[in-house]
This record gives C-alpha cells, sequence and structure tokens, in this order.
C-alpha cells in the first residue's frame, strides 16, 4: 500500500519468461543484429518487439489465470499496469533471450521470414 493505494509491478522476468515458454519467443544474433523470433512449425518466424507486445497483451486478455490477483485487482487494473509498466524492451529481450537460448546462426538459414534448421 503507498498512500492508500493497492500498488503492484510487472517483473520483467515473470513477463519474459511466459514469452519464452508459453508463447514461444526467443532471439537470434546474425551478422551482429539481434533477431526477435517466434517458434511456429517451420522453424522460426521474424517478429518486431511489436508482436512480443500484443502476444503478452492478449495473453493476458485470454489465458491469464485472475484468480492468481489478489481481490483488488481487477482485469482493467492488469491492463492498465502493463500499459504504464511497460515491460517489454527491445534491451531487456536481447538479453533474456540470449541468456536461455544459444540458437547457433551456421545451423539455420534463412527462407523468407522465417529461419529453418539447413
Amino acid at each position: 500500500m503507498i498512500n492508500g493505494q493497492m500498488q503492484y509491478e510487472f517483473f520483467q522476468l515473470e513477463v519474459f519468461n511466459i514469452l519464452y515458454r508459453e508463447l514461444g519467443f526467443t532471439s537470434i544474433k546474425i551478422n551482429g543484429r539481434n533477431k526477435l523470433l517466434e517458434r511456429v512449425p517451420e522453424g522460426y518466424k521474424f517478429v518486431s518487439i511489436h508482436i512480443l507486445k500484443d502476444s503478452f497483451r492478449e495473453y493476458l486478455e485470454n489465458d491469464f489465470d485472475l484468480s492468481t490477483l489478489p481481490e483488488e485487482v481487477n482485469h482493467v487494473d492488469l491492463f492498465n499496469m502493463f500499459f504504464k509498466e511497460k515491460p517489454i524492451t527491445r534491451s531487456y529481450a536481447n538479453a533474456f533471450f540470449h541468456s536461455k537460448d544459444k540458437l547457433n546462426p551456421n545451423d539455420y538459414q534463412i527462407k523468407g521470414e522465417f529461419l529453418v534448421l539447413k
């Protein structure tokens, strides 16, 4: 409680754990540039940071277990906190995903908008 109001914040680590484990996002460094990826049946699809944000927002709307929140927090509060704090950033995405996945660019080839195993 701060000034009589309940205060919560998004923990970037938990947000990115969901993006990685449940939603299938990761990244790879190709030619010195970090590329964000989404796991798809073909392999990986190149995506923008906006796709991560939209996917997490959709996760909050459709799949998040609201019963894990305190009674004082409703769905609208959760969305307001997410949009206010903006926990999904490119720099954190690059650091987090590189700590999880060690994708070797030499093992993959680019086919259109996809990254597939050679």
